[in-house]
């Protein structure tokens, strides 16, 4: 019984994830800029902790140089394509330089 109750159990569980992943999910522009903006803050606080940490190696300081132009066109970049979205006014063209150097970031 014991046996039966498991294997029931597997089936379920099986039939649940098959089931979740032929559901069509679609993320609104608004919540992949939430996204964006929530890898920009993680990045942008890692940076603010490693320019205060007196142990910082030459590697750390050396992705910390790489990281500061790029978290800063990301600062400007975001909150225009933000607006944009408001607006209606955004383009493709912001999003993919968004997704850049968001992607810049994580290879770093």
């Amino acid at each position: 019984m014991r046996k039966l109750k498991l294997a029931f159990i597997v089936v379920a569980v099986l039939a649940l994830c098959v089931s979740c992943g032929t559901m069509n999910v679609h993320v609104t522009p608004e919540g992949s800029l939430a996204g964006m903006y929530k890898i920009y803050n993680d990045q942008y606080d890692d940076y603010q902790k490693m320019a205060k940490d007196p142990n910082t190696t030459e590697a750390q300081k050396e992705v910390m140089r790489k990281k500061k132009p790029i978290l800063d066109k990301l600062g400007k970049l975001l909150p225009v394509y933000d607006s944009g979205l408001i607006s209606g006014e955004a383009t493709d063209k912001q999003r993919e330089q968004i997704t850049d150097l968001l992607n810049e970031l994580g290879r770093l």
